[in-house]
């Protein structure tokens, strides 16, 4: 069976009910000579996943999935090249993996489906953003999320700098500009002689062409937040000039070397946690609003009930609370059973594939800000 290395969430697997269903999530590290550790931790928790499905021996496929997981530890490509963490899922009929840039608590489960939680708890993170790095006399636009980014080619023949945009117009200060070091990225860009006032228009009058070009050609075909990256004493003049209502106000202080910099995933890193966690309050905010209407409620067998009819708008869901047990749609009901049993997983997992399934926003939260003590808490829509 073939080892997938997977970038994408919801893969389509995860999303089948094949069981049994083999998740394991482990902590990782970059460095080849810490890969010893890694299978250690690897080993226990297959264990643990070997005890469960042992249970099933009798099951068609059991053989064949318990060979492959074993296969897995002597895969010596995919231990050489981790990150921070890796999340394994295994059936009889595939496997695939999610390499992270976060660490994960060992854990390993045998159940009728994925374990997802901590998963979409990584991916939510994960908001798509546009960036337009920007300089005096040139621009480069890129897309991507806090974990990755990647250039986006412009339709051919776009004007692409201030001399082609101007053309004669152009203040003879940037027609006299000089590149240093012989492409764009990474370049300096040293000007000449006088007239800052008439550079100060050219700047102007180029700031506002790329506005307007990119806001025609990627915020309103793909209205997802522009992240601005530009230095500080270009910024003030952007903001002046600009209409896309796309842009972030927070700019990020750099040029075209910051897309290759550690810089700019910190910088990135703190703007998607701050925009998350305002999601967040304004939707605990609205949850203790609703309660009050009966409009809400922390109680886990109506969470349920109301999730699987269809009623929640927005489900909460503590990241590291596990009850275990297995919500059953179609007897609607919830079978609270030992985690070591091969068919059960969380409930709270249960809930989360449902209510993807359902239409309804996921926040997976830490125990410090989530709305109630018992690892759930949901917003009806009536």
């Amino acid at each position: 069976m073939q080892f997938q290395i997977i970038h994408t969430f919801p893969h389509p697997l995860l999303m089948r009910q094949t069981g049994p269903c083999v998740s394991i999530y482990m902590p990782t590290h970059r460095v080849i000579h810490d890969q010893p550790k890694d299978l250690i931790v690897y080993q226990q928790l297959l264990k643990q996943a070997e005890a469960s499905l042992n249970k099933l021996e009798s099951t068609p496929g059991i053989k064949d999935l318990l060979q492959t997981l074993h296969q897995l530890k002597d895969h010596q490509p995919i231990w050489n090249h981790q990150l921070d963490g890796l999340a394994i899922f295994a059936s009889d009929q595939e496997m695939i993996m999610y390499q992270t840039r976060t660490t994960f608590t060992p854990f390993a489960v045998v159940a009728d489906s994925f374990h997802l939680k901590p998963l979409y708890a990584y991916f939510q993170h994960q908001e798509m953003f546009h960036f337009l790095a920007l300089e005096a006399d040139r621009f480069a636009m890129y897309e991507g999320n806090v974990h990755e980014i990647y250039p986006v080619p412009l339709p051919e023949g776009t004007k692409m700098t201030l001399k082609e945009v101007l053309g004669s117009q152009v203040t003879e200060n940037y027609q006299t500009n000089g590149v240093y070091g012989g492409s764009m990225v990474g370049s300096n860009f040293h000007g000449h002689g006088g007239k800052k006032d008439d550079m100060a228009i050219d700047k102007e009058k180029y700031f506002r062409y790329v506005d307007r070009l990119v806001y025609e050609i990627f915020s309103k075909p793909n209205p997802v937040p522009l992240i601005v990256i530009t230095p500080k004493d270009h910024q003030a003049v952007f903001v002046q000039v600009a209409k896309n209502p796309y842009i972030l106000s927070t700019m990020i202080d750099g040029s075209f070397q910051t897309i290759v910099s550690t810089h700019l995933q910190t910088d990135l890193k703190a703007i998607t946690e701050a925009r998350f966690l305002k999601g967040v309050h304004h939707t605990i905010e609205q949850y203790h609003q609703q309660v009050q209407h009966h409009l809400g409620s922390h109680d886990v067998d109506i969470v349920a009930q109301a999730l699987m009819q269809g009623r929640v708008d927005t489900l909460m869901l503590q990241k590291d609370y596990v009850l275990s047990g297995h919500l059953n749609e179609e007897q609607q009901t919830i079978h609270r059973w030992p985690i070591e049993e091969p068919h059960t997983d969380d409930v709270l997992d249960d809930m989360l594939q449902l209510a993807l399934t359902k239409g309804t926003k996921v926040y997976i939260l830490d125990a410090t800000i989530m709305p109630s003590t018992s690892g759930v808490a949901a917003i009806f829509r009536y």
